[in-house]
């Protein structure tokens, strides 16, 4: 038997039934690659074996579009309603219930359809591997999961019939965003006649063409073993997951699959399976020109999109992703230095820059917030920027701030909504999924070490990239999404005509026989023998002591001034994070509101004289980015607390509000990354005007365009909004307030606002700061010499003393017009086909002894009856409780959705339910498992140093931590039932906010969003 070496293992020819087609060390992500074929299914496992603990796998098919009836999407819902060995109405909502998941999910993109999940214990791995697998290959596909995940005919309070279904109430939200609409059309423009011109998520319009019967045929015939990619990341051994595989999936794939026909060649792939289609060449660029909702628009998106290349041919792809850094990876770069001083459109198309989410990737360049008749001008300045870098030449110093981004890239390990290895299975699948090689996509360092010689050996290397990709190429579109006040109006009109023709041909009595049926399962709360099924970790296997993160405190001698330091040692691969701490709370109430577009501003106008983009080029040059943000945070009020307090009381630092600037770094870079730093934090200035008034447009365009996609975050940050300081903070710096303060101010002179931002610089550089590193060892030895001559160059002193707070004169700065205070209920008018609804509740505090049932009883209700009552039933997209334990808040949410003023009463209605209900002991003990899982999610090397400073400067302390761990794990069912009763008891006096359409039933206060 013929065995292959790697640095982990040695790995047999054949195993199982499994043939090994390639064995690879692939240093780029530290893993050996092990791509194998089962031979009688044709199912294809590629394992990145390392030595991380976080296991992560994923199910993914071929399921290319023929249609915008958002079949892949709709089956990726449905799957998890019910399969087999786990006939539950939603097996996923239960292990979402009961697992300790580090990412739990399902993905449709273009032409797949991909189901991963992780875990750091290895037994709940393989439970939800079980689930999963069973879900993908099994599923029961009923008639009431299509209805109630698809589409339906439904009749409401009134007798007239509407659609309803979660995922075409989900694509209502989507085509409710100017930025989705106008995204969807410069995306579609490059494949005009292959199913990427179709939409995968589907369009309200046509969804409801998409029958029974074609869910159950495209399921039968994507979701085979010899289309399925199984990708597997982590320390678990192969043949131990092969083995697992074999037990509880390929015996019964092997029985009830037609088996796979017999292939000696790679690649393996049945031609079937590879149906994404390639564009054919244009002939000449094309012209595409559409409409799209105005909400939050500020004017058109105006771009060129070039088709470049294979995604699955690496060399090609990181090619074109170089030249997009070189040409607009920063504000300074060329093209985008262009595009902002052109004053033609207020920032960048949000889709810029290389896309490879296709079979093809294609590069795209342009503007957001163009005005009538600008759109040709935007066109030409593009292609003569273009071509003046080729006539001229590329200045070496955007080359270097590309290799330098490159060089984070490759380093940074980022958790962004999941775990790395995320981003390691869709670099996989862009070659896997076209029938290359899994290892191909990975090689990202090797291949930009090639790209980088290229540029040392080739003086033109660059501009001859321009005209190969950009110039030369005739695969171009030039789009134009411009909004319209009749968008939608024209969208709720096909609705109701589509309705009325569905209802012609519709039997009232089959349809309510059918909705009959589809209630009462919905309604069916399943037994403890019926959910015994499903497999679950013990208590006794969850790890009972909490993360401790060590901060240290130090001071720096900065001119005899002693400033503080704190200082994390994370594993961060050689790079450091520094910031500087400044206190905001020395700023008046009144100027709070200017902070998160002085924050947007300060490192991005231009310092020591310097233009701007001058500024901009040195710091991608140096660095890997110098940002500025703010932070609030309100500390426990307990004994252990107050002793942290104490103890902390001579550097002045706890309890505060932050204006924080932060800068990435290299450790071989730290000289220069810390002169540049130094100098913008020390002569950042807002003297230039014209540039202010375009960050200014930048910010308020943002904050606009976010609305309807983050309507769940802006209705639960208003809601919450009065309750402590923190929470009247957060809104006046995140919420709705900061939307018609941002409006205010960019109506302000920008030389009124430049003086006002050099009159707030002049109290913050006075404020003092406290220093924050976190970094490896090696990189941190190597920093902390250097850090009394950082803060003496500085000048940097000791945090100042707060302002005292006149919490009436902060509440009155989220007062909203037509309000004399803030109300109680507010309804926020949109444009939009769905809405969103959030209540913030009076509940207990951290390290309360009621604050752990609370915990459990969020993920209960998030899991069960509001997920059932307002997602399953009421289609909304989502429905969740949190709890603010910090500011005494237990908060409910929905997003996208159809009824949230019902909603507000259906909140009600969940919190009664549980009050009166008490949870058994078997679901009791899944709640707390779900909710420990919560509790203790892993964080990047970043993030670890960030939340260690964060609990250290609000006196959040580990004994406390470990308390609220050991008391969650020894909640009761009585206990969960008492908080029920505590938190239903104050739901009349809750505070709520609803983001909506004018056609909802409205309460409360009414205000119209400014956009």
């Amino acid at each position: 038997m013929t065995t292959y070496m790697c640095d982990f293992k040695q790995f047999p020819e054949t195993y199982k039934g499994f043939e090994l087609i390639s064995i690879n060390t692939i240093p780029d992500c530290a893993s050996t690659g092990i791509y194998l074929r089962h031979k009688k299914t044709g199912l294809e496992v590629f394992h990145l074996l390392n030595d991380d603990e976080e296991n992560l796998f994923a199910f993914a098919f071929r399921t290319p579009a023929k249609n915008s009836t958002g079949a892949a999407h709709i089956l990726e819902h449905s799957v998890f309603c019910g399969s087999q060995k786990f006939p539950l109405k939603e097996p996923f909502t239960n292990m979402m219930n009961q697992s300790v998941n580090t990412f739990l999910n399902a993905l449709t993109y273009s032409d797949k359809t991909v189901y991963p999940s992780a875990s750091m214990i290895k037994s709940d791995y393989y439970n939800l591997m079980d689930v999963y697998a069973d879900a993908v290959f099994f599923p029961l596909l009923k008639k009431e999961a299509f209805m109630q995940e698809a589409h339906r005919l439904e009749l409401n309070e009134n007798g007239n019939f509407e659609i309803q279904g979660v995922v075409y109430n989900e694509m209502k939200g989507n085509y409710s965003s100017f930025e989705s609409v106008a995204s969807d059309a410069q995306i579609r423009s490059v494949y005009p006649d292959t199913n990427y011109a179709f939409d995968s998520g589907g369009d309200p319009e046509h969804i409801p063409s998409f029958s029974y019967e074609d869910f159950r045929n495209f399921h039968k015939k994507y979701y085979r073993p010899d289309n399925c990619l199984l990708f597997l990341y982590g320390n678990i051994r192969t043949e131990e997951q092969l083995d697992f595989l074999q037990e509880h999936l390929l015996d019964r794939l092997e029985k009830t699959v037609p088996m796979a026909e017999e292939h000696h060649s790679y690649p393996f792939v049945s031609p079937e399976f590879i149906e994404m289609e390639t564009q054919k060449p244009f002939e000449n660029p094309v012209t595409v020109r559409a409409e799209a909702p105005d909400a939050g628009a500020t004017g058109a998106t105006v771009t060129v999109n070039w088709l470049c290349g294979q995604t699955a041919d690496l060399q090609s792809y990181m090619e074109c992703a170089f030249l997009s850094e070189v040409l607009s990876g920063h504000d300074g770069s060329p093209l985008t230095k262009a595009l902002i001083d052109s004053d033609l459109g207020d920032d960048i198309a949000p889709v810029s820059g290389c896309i490879n989410e296709a079979r093809q990737f294609f590069f795209a360049l342009g503007l957001h917030g163009v005005k009538t008749r600008n759109e040709k001008k935007v066109y030409a300045l593009i292609f003569k920027e273009l071509e003046r870098l080729c006539t001229k030449g590329i200045d070496q110093n955007d080359i270097d701030s590309a290799i330098m981004t490159a060089e984070f890239s490759n380093r940074e390990a980022v958790r962004s909504g999941g775990p790395y290895s995320l981003v390691l299975l869709e670099r996989a699948l862009n070659s896997w999924n076209y029938g290359g090689a899994p290892a191909d996509g990975l090689f990202y360092r090797s291949t930009f070490d090639i790209i980088r010689k290229n540029c040392e050996a080739e003086p033109k290397y660059v501009e001859n990239l321009i005209k190969k990709y950009l110039l030369d190429n005739k695969n171009c579109s030039f789009v134009m999404v411009k909004p319209s006040k009749k968008y939608l109006s024209a969208r709720n009109k096909a609705e109701k005509k589509l309705i009325a023709s569905l209802s012609k041909t519709a039997d009232r009595n089959i349809i309510q026989k059918e909705l009959d049926e589809l209630h009462s399962y919905q309604n069916h709360r399943e037994t403890e023998e019926e959910v015994a099924c499903i497999p679950r970790l013990n208590i006794s296997d969850l790890n009972t002591n909490v993360e401790k993160i060590h901060t240290e405190i130090n001071v720096v001698d900065a001119n005899g001034a002693s400033v503080p330091l704190f200082t994390n040692t994370e594993n961060t691969n050689g790079i450091a994070y520094l910031e500087l701490w400044i206190p905001a709370d020395v700023l008046s109430p009144e100027e709070y509101k200017y902070l998160p577009l002085y924050a947007y501003c300060a490192p991005n106008t231009g310092w020591n004289g310097k233009d701007w983009a001058e500024c901009a080029q040195e710091t991608a040059v140096h660095t890997g980015g110098i940002t500025c943000r703010l932070f609030t945070n309100t500390s426990p009020n307990t004994e252990k607390s107050a002793a942290l307090r104490k103890s902390l009381s001579k550097y002045n630092c706890t309890d505060r509000d932050w204006l924080i600037f932060s800068v990435r770094m290299t450790g071989e870079k730290t000289d220069d990354a810390l002169k540049v730093f130094a100098e913008c934090f020390s002569t950042y200035n807002f003297s230039d005007t014209k540039r202010l008034a375009t960050l200014t447009a930048e910010a308020y365009g943002t904050i606009k365009s976010a609305v309807i996609p983050r309507g769940n975050k802006l209705a639960g940050t208003r809601a919450q909004a009065v309750k402590t300081h923190t929470n009247t903070v957060d809104e006046i710096w995140k919420g709705i307030t900061q939307l018609f303060a941002i409006k205010a101010i960019s109506e302000e002179n920008p030389k009124n606002l430049s003086e006002h931002f050099s009159a707030l610089t002049e109290k913050l550089r006075s404020a003092g700061a406290l220093i924050h590193i976190t970094a490896d060892s090696e990189t941190m030895q190597n920093l902390l010499p250097k850090m009394n001559d950082f803060a003496s160059g500085l000048r940097l002193v000791p945090p100042a003393e707060k302002t005292v707070a006149d919490e009436a004169a902060f509440l009155r700065q989220i007062v909203l017009p037509g309000e004399k205070e803030p109300c109680r209920n507010e309804t926020f008018v949109i444009s939009s086909q769905v809405g969103y609804a959030a209540a913030a509740i009076n509940s207990s505090y951290f390290g309360t002894a009621e604050n752990p049932s609370e915990l459990v009883l969020s993920h209960y209700l998030s899991g069960t009856s509001l997920w059932e009552r307002i997602r399953t039933t009421g289609g909304a997209y989502g429905a969740y409780a949190g709890c603010a334990n910090l500011s005494g808040l237990f908060v409910l949410t929905t997003y996208r959705d159809p009824a949230p003023q019902k909603s507000l009463k259906t909140f009600g209605e969940c919190l009664k339910d549980a009050a009166e209900n008490p949870i058994g002991q078997d679901e009791l003990l899944r709640m707390i498992t779900g909710t420990y899982g919560d509790e203790v999610q892993p964080r990047s090397p970043y993030g670890r140093g960030n939340i260690g400073l964060i609990r250290t400067l609000y006196c959040i302390s580990d004994e406390e931590r470990q308390q609220k761990l050991t008391g969650l794990l020894n909640v009761t069912a009585e206990q969960i039932q008492q908080t029920a009763m505590h938190i239903h008891s104050h739901f009349d006096t809750c505070r709520t906010a609803v983001l909506c359409n004018k056609s909802e039933k409205i309460t409360g206060v009414i205000i119209d969003l400014p956009l």
